[in-house]
């Protein structure tokens, strides 16, 4: 079933869905490799085993990542809500970035809407600050804060 994904997604030029299915019969797969491997007495085989596993997981996701700057993110696909996440914080970051939102040490001013502590800090709700642009928009994403954007920057 691996072979079938990494054929599937490296010969095709567009983000095709990604099923649970599919994701499920790779992680069983994977699940009962990994468990040959906790009872064979050829660590090598193993080693081997994982630096594959690691190549083919960077290759997947690099390759994902890749087209879904060009296609778009089919809704049924495992993985469409992660790549429409990471598509929406590159666009943000570019545009905080390159506008002269972003301060020449790479913060930008956010309002967290709860209470927070970060390092030796407390914010309360409502507080206005500057922080690093990728700590902003992380903490955008979860809810906690928001990045303080003109509103006809991302249009």
């Amino acid at each position: 079933m691996l072979r079938d994904l990494i054929r599937k997604e490296l010969s095709s030029a567009t983000l095709d869905a990604l099923s649970h299915e599919e994701v499920e019969e790779v992680s069983a797969e994977i699940s009962d490799t990994m468990r040959w491997c906790g009872a064979t007495p050829k660590p090598e085989i193993c080693t081997r085993l994982e630096a594959i596993l690691r190549t083919v997981v960077k290759s997947l996701s690099d390759a994902r990542l890749m087209k879904q700057s060009f296609s778009a993110i089919p809704d049924k696909s495992v993985d469409s809500k992660l790549l429409s996440v990471i598509k929406n914080l590159a666009r943000k970051y570019y545009a905080l970035a390159l506008s002269g939102i972003m301060t020449h040490d790479g913060k930008v001013p956010i309002k967290f809407k709860q209470a927070i502590q970060i390092g030796m800090h407390t914010f309360e709700p409502h507080s206005l600050t500057y922080i690093g642009i990728l700590d902003a928009l992380l903490l955008e994403e979860l809810g906690v804060a928001e990045v303080l954007i003109p509103p006809n920057l991302l249009e």
